[in-house]
Parts: structure tokens; sequence; C-alpha cells
């Protein structure tokens, strides 16, 4: 009886230190989930990343062959919890054409509205004549597009757009050349997220991000950024034109949150009033991860599940 006693009492001091944070005004506005805020939850969705399956050996702590569980219990909880859509972040496989076969049927049982986001893996991993099917496997209509729930606007981009594994062909193709001359000019800016599996977001891509922006200021809908590539805070994994990104995206007071995977080990940072959150991955170790998130007024409830933790994140 004295060690939950003490429990509770530790809890309650640490809800009494957060409020206290908030009272003094020191600008903090994520939080370890609080089941104590009354106001009524919108909507729920559902949301994965780096599912990464491949019928492959474990490497490190990637435990490939694993995630087919993994995900099947991720899709029953989604069910049971009646999310109103469910969406995976990107890497859906980790190689080969074929593992989306192995993954997609059990995707497929989700009884709401589903949706994907490419990753470099899902383009890199197959061979070159296999990448412009991607899309049409994964039943997608576009690399980027939005969508609309309750009022709110979720807009998923596209990392991949400017790319040098992520498109074919690449003699005479656009979007590698901007991908190309992107990752040089990142290289000479001496930024670490130089690396070949990141991506960037090119020119055209750029111009239809800021249109959806505009279109729901005018709307009065609050947005939510859906990416593989984090674009804060400043990361190997970023996308190449990250700072390019943040200014589009602070240019519009709408964006709440930029929600993406690519890094497992998962991040978060606040800036200018956005909350940039990057989702463990899926497939390190042999817990899950994944999560479910409460959209209120005022905030977003973080439920995390497996190794991806709970969080509050209040809304301005």
């Amino acid at each position: 009886m004295k060690d939950i006693e003490n429990t509770i009492s530790r809890r309650d001091f640490l809800r009494a230190i957060a409020r206290a944070a908030i009272g003094a005004g020191l600008g903090w506005r994520c939080y370890a989930a609080d089941d104590s805020n009354p106001q009524a939850t919108e909507f729920t969705f559902g949301v994965v990343a780096d599912v990464q399956y491949g019928d492959c050996p474990s490497v490190g702590s990637r435990y490939y062959r694993a995630s087919l569980k993994k995900l099947a219990e991720c899709v029953r909880e989604f069910n049971a919890k009646k999310v109103e859509f469910a969406i995976q972040l990107g890497d859906f496989i980790e190689q080969d054409f074929a593992a989306f076969d192995a993954v997609l049927p059990i995707w497929n049982r989700l009884d709401m509205p589903k949706y994907h986001v490419l990753g470099n893996h899902d383009l890199s991993g197959v061979q070159d004549q296999q990448k412009n099917a991607v899309v049409a496997k994964l039943g997608m209509k576009s690399r980027y597009y939005s969508f609309k729930v309750n009022g709110w606007r979720f807009v998923v981009l596209d990392g991949n757009d400017v790319s040098v594994l992520g498109v074919f062909p690449r003699e005479g193709n656009p979007r590698y050349e901007e991908g190309l001359a992107m990752q040089k000019r990142v290289a000479k800016m001496n930024k670490p997220n130089t690396p070949d599996w990141n991506g960037g977001i090119g020119s055209e891509h750029i111009a239809w991000l800021k249109a959806e922006l505009q279109k729901a200021s005018g709307a009065g809908e609050k947005v939510i950024l859906f990416s593989h590539f984090p674009v804060f805070p400043p990361n190997v994994h970023n996308l190449w034109n990250e700072d390019e990104v943040l200014r589009v995206i602070e240019s519009n007071q709408c964006v709440v949150a930029y929600v993406n995977g690519h890094n497992h080990a998962g991040n978060y940072a606040e800036r200018n009033g956005v909350h940039y959150l990057t989702l463990k991955g899926m497939c390190e170790t042999d817990e899950t991860a994944y999560a479910i998130v409460e959209v209120h007024g005022d905030h977003l409830n973080l439920v995390g599940y497996g190794r991806e933790p709970g969080r509050i994140l209040k809304l301005q």
C-alpha cells in the first residue's frame, strides 16, 4: 500500500510542476500525457512509421520479419479504438517489391480510411524499373496529396520528390537533376543531411504546398503535415531543403504540427508554435512503436504504444 501511495504522490507532484511551469510562462507546450484535461475529443487517428518489413535477417536492432506481427497488432488496435483514419509514414518495406504483397493485406484489414506516405526504402529498395509502380501498388492517387477530416486539413508530402535514388529514369529527368543540384548545395554548406538516402521537395511541390496552406488559412482550417523525412530539429535524416520547407510552414499560421518517421530513434522539438514530431520506427528492436492521436480544439494527445512515448502537444 505504501508503494501505491508514493506512486500517486509522485504523479501528482509532477503534474503540479508542469502546471507551475505553464503558469510561469516558460513557453513549453509539450507535456507527458495527462488524462485530466476534460475537453472532448473531436476525433482520433492512428499513425505508424517505418514498418520496414523485409523477408531478410535482422541487422543490428532492426527486426525486419517481426514487423508483420507488430503491424497486425497495430491494425487490431486501430480497429478496436475506431480511429477516424490511419496513416503510415513511409518505409513500409525494407527491400524487394514483393514485400508489399506481405504488408498490404495486413494494412488493408483496417476498417477506416487509410493513407500512405512514400519513404526512401519504398523506392530505393526496389528495382529501378519498379520505382514508378510503387504509387499504384499502394493505391495512392498521387505522390503527394491532402485530405480533410472534421474541419482539419492533413497534407501529405513526398520527400523523395527530388532524389538521386528514388527516381527513374535518371538521365534527363528534372526530378533527378533538381535533386542532385540540391544535394550539392547542402554539401557545400557542410550540413549533415547530405546522404543519398535523403531527398527534397522540388519547386513544383513547394508551389503546391504553398497553395494548400493558403487554402487552409482562407478556410480557417488547422493543418497537420505528414512526411517521411523530418525538417526540424537539425538532423542527419532531414530533407535537403529543410530550411525552405520551414519558411513555407512558418509563413502560414494554420500549421500546428509536422509528423514524420525516417529517424528510427524518434525526436521532438517545437519552433515558432509548430510541433515537429518524429515517430520511432516500428522495425527497431523486438518491441513495437506506433501511436493514436486524440485531436482536441486546444491540444493533441499522443497515446503511445510500445517504445513510442505519450505526449500532449498544446496548440496556440
